[in-house]
């Protein structure tokens, strides 16, 4: 029997791995909404999302984002940010009702509180054209990063891996990128953006954690160069 490339290995160990959802423990606390008030809001992020169709992944990035750009300007919203924002995603049905560990909303408030911050710093008073740009930039990153963290795209991630290992050494760039880390960068990203249609906003996430690699640990060097 002809034994597998490296790259399928991968892909197969991630699609028989179990996703991290899979492991929380059946009688630790979870979050719960009332289920009428679920049903409006699911209706209403349906019709919002017939409207712009776009993949699943990608739907739930988005709401993450709407429901934090709703009170990140606010100081008196920015409380319990975590728990309104898992209640939410669960209400519009992104995440499953009675399914979500209440821990998780601390992990996902310290995720926030990293870009807090520098939100602050770049809206100190009002957004001009320049901050407001600065500031939904961050925004997506910040959204792309909890999107992950609750729903972390294994499979898809061992995928556009896989596809880099094979293809990286075939594809000739050298006339228009002689860079050769310029080069493998812009192969990966359109692998991103071809096999698991991932938008802008997904694209700056892994920009983010390719030059700055300990930003999501809280390495304050890496928060100021962001």
């Amino acid at each position: 029997m002809a034994q597998l490339s490296q790259p399928i290995q991968r892909i197969l160990e991630a699609y028989l791995r179990k996703l991290p959802q899979e492991n929380y423990g059946k009688d630790e606390p979870k979050i719960k909404v009332h289920a009428a008030i679920s049903r409006l809001a699911f209706v209403y992020e349906k019709i919002r999302n017939a409207i712009d169709y776009q993949d699943e992944h990608l739907l739930r990035k988005n709401a993450i984002e709407r429901m934090i750009k709703r009170r990140l300007y606010t100081e008196e919203k920015r409380t319990q940010l975590g728990r309104l924002l898992l209640s939410e995603l669960i209400r519009g049905r992104y995440l499953q009702n009675k399914a979500i560990p209440e821990r998780l909303i601390n992990d996902v408030d310290g995720i926030i509180s990293r870009y807090l911050g520098l939100f602050d710093s770049i809206a100190p008073n009002r957004l001009t054209k320049e901050r407001k740009r600065a500031s939904d930039w961050l925004l997506s990153v910040l959204s792309t990063e909890i999107e992950h963290f609750l729903v972390p795209p294994i499979r898809e991630d061992a995928l556009v891996e896989a596809m880099y290992g094979v293809i990286r050494q075939d594809v000739d760039l050298a006339e228009s990128i002689s860079d050769p880390e310029e080069r493998d960068l812009q192969v990966y990203i359109a692998i991103h953006r071809a096999l698991i249609r991932s938008d802008n906003a997904i694209i700056r996430y892994h920009l983010v954690n390719h030059y700055l690699p300990g930003w999501r640990q809280g390495n304050p060097r890496d928060a100021q160069e962001l």
